[in-house]
């Protein structure tokens, strides 16, 4: 499950992984956790990624075993992931897509069907890529996550979800916004043109 990279001389077998989920379902916090030990889950990097190469050297450079990424795009260029990634794992984080809505609402942001769109690509990836699927809420579990974990190979610390279980990550919406600029939509864009 992976690829290979050498690092500090020594070649590495690396696992890789990608996390699906609409907005405001704990991407944030999953992406947290995740990086500990000999794994790294970054988070929303699609905002800064032209091609789907870039997304691998991207993986490379943590020199970590176990990569990963935490992005509500994922969704959308799956496909193009496991072309990149042949041996790559999926997990879907599910949150209704009412309670979400409600949530990307009340921090002011538009909704132009696009919240939907990405439910149906949610269900795209469950119906092709038999991924490791939760409910948000499930993440409170921490046996839900300790399985979560060993499916994508990446170590669980039971004191470490403690410490963060009762923790809110969440994206500065204004900083994200200010990411979101034209350039970055039109690198999405190609990401999703290349699948």
């Amino acid at each position: 499950m992976g690829f290979s990279v050498t690092v500090y001389g020594a070649r590495i077998s690396v696992k890789t992984f990608f996390i699906c989920a609409l907005p405001r379902s704990r991407t944030a916090w999953l992406a947290n956790f995740m990086t500990f030990g000999d794994s790294f889950c970054f988070h929303e990097p699609a905002l800064g990624i032209t091609s789907f190469p870039d997304l691998r050297r991207l993986f490379e450079s943590t020199g970590r075993h176990v990569v990963g990424s935490s992005d509500c795009g994922n969704a959308w260029i799956a496909d193009g992931l496991v072309r990149e990634f042949q041996d790559c794992r999926f997990v879907v984080v599910r949150r209704p897509l009412d309670e979400v809505q409600r949530s990307w609402l009340e921090m002011g942001l538009p909704d132009n069907g696009t919240l939907e769109k990405s439910a149906i690509m949610l269900d795209y990836v469950v119906r092709n890529y038999s991924p490791f699927s939760l409910d948000a809420d499930d993440l409170s579990d921490p046996e839900v996550v300790k399985m979560l974990c060993e499916y994508v190979g990446a170590p669980f610390d039971r004191a470490r979800f403690d410490l963060l279980a009762a923790l809110n990550v969440q994206v500065n919406t204004d900083y994200l916004t200010g990411r979101m600029t034209a350039e970055n939509v039109a690198a999405m864009s190609t990401l999703m043109e290349a699948v």
